[in-house]
């Protein structure tokens, strides 16, 4: 049992650290795989593209020289005087130049430490990464959702001894359900008397629109549930 319980933990921290690293390099850094390979190549710092390409797949056992390689990786991205005179190509200078390095959840540069944290799990990861662009939101997560809602919804009605209808008021009083439109609403209500599911494309809309799951974070402002923490936290929220 525990040994199931811990394998699942570890995964659930790669997936989580992997999707972030990988929406920093690419929405952030605006780097390739194969540009920080050739950057740390000329640097001689030990970061290599297979072990970044293992990263971002959830599957890289990193060795100690891989914290002290992104370590070292992050002070020169963080350096606004680093021109990268020691980089060869022009172009992946410029590159170089523009990105951004990776920050800790309370915006400090990251060091060896701070990527071995956030990698077993300990420290937060940096919301800005855990966005929903590195989360695909297909129609199995949405329907997962779906039951989830359903579920948290009816704890509210029994919890607080109120009607459907009451909890839905409840939900539309709230400072997010505020901020939730007529039609939203409306869909919202078809959710929980089952006449309609979420998909992925209809959440992936929702988190555009409102930069959350409006109804998800109106019923942990009702009532907090430690299941709809872990799911916005799965998807970045």
């Amino acid at each position: 049992m525990l040994k199931s319980q811990i394998l699942k933990e570890i995964e659930s921290t790669k997936n989580d650290f992997a999707n972030s690293f990988k929406n920093w390099r690419i929405n952030v850094a605006k780097l390739s795989q194969q540009n920080l390979h050739d950057f740390c190549k000329e640097k001689d710092i030990p970061v290599y593209n297979s072990q970044i390409a293992y990263l971002e797949k959830s599957n890289l056992d990193a060795k100690l020289g891989f914290y002290f390689g992104l370590e070292y990786l992050n002070k020169e991205l963080a350096d606004k005087n680093n021109k990268f005179t020691y980089v060869k190509n022009k172009s992946l200078r410029d590159k170089l130049k523009q990105a951004k390095p990776f920050l800790t959840h309370d915006n400090k540069i990251a060091n060896r430490g701070d990527f071995a944290l956030m990698m077993l799990g300990i420290q937060p990861i940096n919301k800005k990464y855990l966005s929903s662009s590195s989360v695909s939101i297909n129609d199995e997560l949405a329907l997962q959702y779906t039951k989830l809602i359903r579920e948290e919804f009816h704890n509210v009605r029994r919890e607080f001894m109120m009607t459907s209808k009451e909890v839905m008021e409840k939900i539309c009083l709230t400072s997010m359900g505020k901020k939730i439109k007529k039609e939203d609403v409306d869909f919202l209500k078809d959710v929980i008397t089952e006449e309609k599911n979420f998909t992925g494309k209809h959440l992936t809309h929702l988190i555009k629109q409102y930069k959350t799951l409006p109804c998800l974070t109106a019923i942990q402002e009702i009532k907090p549930s430690e299941n709809l923490k872990s799911f916005g936290y799965k998807l970045g929220l």
